[in-house]
């Protein structure tokens, strides 16, 4: 998918904040300023529009930060830990059942999910694991 075709999926999205979308070919991403809504319809709307985009078989990484959402095809964007440590602290917030299912949309992950299915992924994204790298054990 070239970077246009990137923005043109991602704008069919995001009509419910498309005048604060911008492309940027420079990094092929994304943004969408949502900075005057309060902190939890940021939240919601990011969700929302990751689970949207994975329902379209879009390969893309959704993130909110500073009241800006971030969106880009996994293919142009490679994640730092600082990403990973941000999205840690992201899933912190998510609420968990007592049968350890997350209770809303996380990244790409449905509600419902398992937690562990989800500390799955953080350890693949952690150099030296997600114990060492996220819980600081040795």
């Amino acid at each position: 998918m070239t970077a246009q075709d990137f923005y043109a999926v991602c704008r069919e999205h995001i009509s419910f904040v498309h005048r604060g979308a911008r492309f940027h070919e420079e990094t092929g991403s994304v943004t969408v300023d949502v900075h005057t809504k309060p902190d939890f319809v940021q939240r919601r709307l990011c969700d929302s529009l990751a689970q949207s985009l994975g329902r379209k078989g879009r390969s893309v990484d959704v993130w909110l930060e500073g009241g800006i959402i971030n969106i880009a095809d996994k293919k142009e964007r490679t994640m730092t830990f600082e990403d990973v440590k941000r999205l840690w602290d992201e899933f912190s917030e998510v609420p968990v059942d007592n049968d350890d299912r997350i209770e809303r949309p996380f990244l790409h992950f449905e509600a419902g999910t398992d937690r562990f299915d989800v500390w799955r992924w953080f350890d693949e994204h952690c150099p030296r694991g997600m114990a060492r790298d996220l819980l600081g054990m040795k």
